[in-house]
């Protein structure tokens, strides 16, 4: 179910809710009291308590995010290969390459922090990573965040890179720059977009990711104009690109979340070179 029904079925329960809370506080005013509570009163309280419950309910939503875990914390320690500047919208992972850079979509949810070993990683095999902190972890909200970015950084060729649902942000963004691109680069998900015959897709999947929607993934590279790339991580998961500890719903990984990351560069590194 989309966001969309859960919102709109989580509002008309607190409609209801509401109602009937209001409907209990002006019996219990009559019983106590005796006196009758005016319906034009009702209204505004249920409205009110309506209201509340709503607010209540987006922000709890809006601030369910699977947090980085421990792991996550070498990925912002500047090594020999590469160099990790935080900066005012997020972090840059400067590696040796100057050839190839990749701007960043994580999985919505997921706190931004977590994926900082991957693109490290990805740094360290010659590909420089942008990585923005996106409000509440939610791609969508500011999915054109790179515009200016790209417009002031040059590099030879530019990359999208999506892990999960952040390729739903990835893509509108890619749709509406893609002259910026010279590809994407999915991880355990697929492009949500057109891409150009000149453009390059390198897709990287995980054989022990149960929440990628498979039919959709071979649907979009039937469809795709792009040159394309598969890849397979063997023993992977969902989540294991992300330093985010164990997820509800995930499969059962065989290898750890930092082998997958480093596996993942690698595969990157060796497309990026026959390319």
């Amino acid at each position: 179910m989309s966001d969309l029904y859960l919102a709109a079925a989580a509002s008309a329960a607190a409609m209801l809710a509401s109602f009937w809370l209001v409907m209990f506080l002006g019996w219990l005013t009559e019983t106590l009291f005796h006196k009758i509570m005016p319906v034009w009163l009702k209204v505004i309280l249920t409205i009110l308590v309506w209201a509340g419950a709503c607010a209540g309910g987006y922000y709890w939503q809006l601030t369910r995010i699977q947090k980085a875990d421990e792991s996550a914390k070498s990925g912002f320690v500047s090594e020999e290969y590469v160099t990790v500047h935080e900066t005012d919208y997020g972090w840059f992972f400067d590696g040796w390459g100057t050839a190839n850079a990749a701007v960043f979509y994580g999985e919505k949810g997921i706190a931004e922090e977590a994926y900082a070993p991957l693109l490290k990683a990805v740094a360290r095999q010659g590909t420089d990573c942008f990585l923005y902190k996106m409000p509440y972890a939610d791609p969508a909200r500011q999915y054109d965040a790179y515009s200016e970015i790209i417009a002031h950084h040059d590099w030879y060729r530019w990359f999208m890179m999506c892990h999960g649902s952040g390729c739903e942000a990835g893509s509108k963004y890619f749709t509406e720059h893609s002259g910026d691109f010279a590809g994407m680069i999915t991880l355990g998900t697929y492009p949500m977009t057109d891409l150009k015959r000149t453009q390059l897709l390198i897709t990287v999947v995980a054989d022990k990711d149960p929440l990628m929607d498979t039919a959709a993934y071979e649907e979009a590279l039937k469809k795709t104009k792009a040159k394309t790339r598969e890849n397979t991580v063997r023993g992977g998961s969902h989540y294991g690109w992300a330093a985010c500890g164990t997820v509800k719903g995930d499969g059962q990984a065989e290898i750890t979340p930092a082998l997958q990351q480093v596996l993942t560069a690698q595969l990157i590194r060796q497309t990026l070179i026959r390319e």
